[in-house]
């Protein structure tokens, strides 16, 4: 492929993510068909293709897209994310823990890639998996107090109560007013008593 072929692709690129992200969809869908009709190489023009599919419910097609920008470069984590939360929204637990596992495995201080493989565990119940997945998120990211919930949760099916307790505890520190802060203050004072029971 010609330098020139190259660069148009990639100012059509770069002026889809500028209309991306003031939510002009149509003209940004528009110049990344325009970036991959100039370099059919141009893997994240096909991803951010697949993008708006997911966003739009069109996840089929959005599997479709990254699938073929992952034939072009299969080490873009992004991709590999995109790939689980698109399988993971069709209920292929298995294709999406492969994607984010290699994301993360990619990008290993991403939180927000150990979260969504740690989720994904937690959604097929294994729980040992999950828990060293969200281990992962809350040092990457000690102030994501969902993952200090769901960590809690995690270790609470897996019967270590101090360690759901602790985990708790981060979680109402951080969001003392959440949605189930106040269940949650009562779920620990049973714990506790369970525990000294």
């Amino acid at each position: 492929m010609a330098e020139p072929e190259i660069r148009e692709a990639d100012k059509f690129y770069n002026a889809g993510v500028m209309y991306y992200n003031r939510k002009e969809y149509s003209k940004a869908e528009a110049l990344w068909s325009r970036a991959v009709k100039s370099n059919p190489m141009h893997y994240r023009a096909i991803t951010f293709l697949g993008v708006l599919a997911f966003e739009s419910g069109f996840t089929a097609k959005a599997i479709e897209f990254y699938l073929k920008a992952l034939d072009i470069n299969p080490d873009y984590p992004t991709l590999h994310n995109n790939l689980g939360n698109a399988f993971r929204q069709v209920g292929d637990a298995e294709s999406a823990v492969k994607h984010y596992r290699r994301a993360s495995e990619l990008m290993p201080f991403n939180a927000s890639y150990h979260y969504n493989l740690a989720r994904t565990y937690f959604d097929v119940r294994d729980y040992e998996s999950a828990k060293l997945a969200y281990r992962k998120t809350v040092v990457f990211n000690p102030e994501d107090a969902e993952a200090q919930l769901e960590l809690g949760e995690a270790y609470y099916y897996t019967d270590d109560p101090d360690k759901a307790i602790e985990h708790f505890r981060l979680y109402l520190k951080l969001k003392p007013d959440g949605p189930n802060a106040n269940q949650l203050r009562a779920r620990i004072r049973v714990l506790e008593r369970e525990a000294s029971g």
